[in-house]
């Protein structure tokens, strides 16, 4: 038998990013914002920077791609229980 080995070449890479970019995006539009509290992170290993209302969380998955293979994906997300604009 053969092991399989997960790659994580240009391709793969590329994906991740714009699904991270993508879940990004959705979080920014999703809800209501008060800027000057916001923060801005910066990933330099990831070559992306972001700016969220508090720490976001970091979570690392596994995302299948169009044809079948599967990537390592990290998604970045902040969980507001109570929003308030001033």
């Amino acid at each position: 038998m053969h092991s399989k080995v997960a790659s994580t070449g240009p391709v793969e890479r590329r994906l991740t990013i714009r699904l991270i970019a993508l879940i990004l995006a959705a979080l920014v539009i999703s809800g209501p914002t008060t800027a000057q509290n916001w923060q801005e992170y910066s990933y330099p290993d990831y070559g992306f920077t972001v700016t969220f209302p508090a720490d976001p969380k970091i979570e690392t998955t596994i995302h299948e791609v169009a044809d079948g293979r599967s990537v390592p994906a990290r998604v970045y997300s902040v969980a507001r229980t109570r929003a308030s604009s001033r």
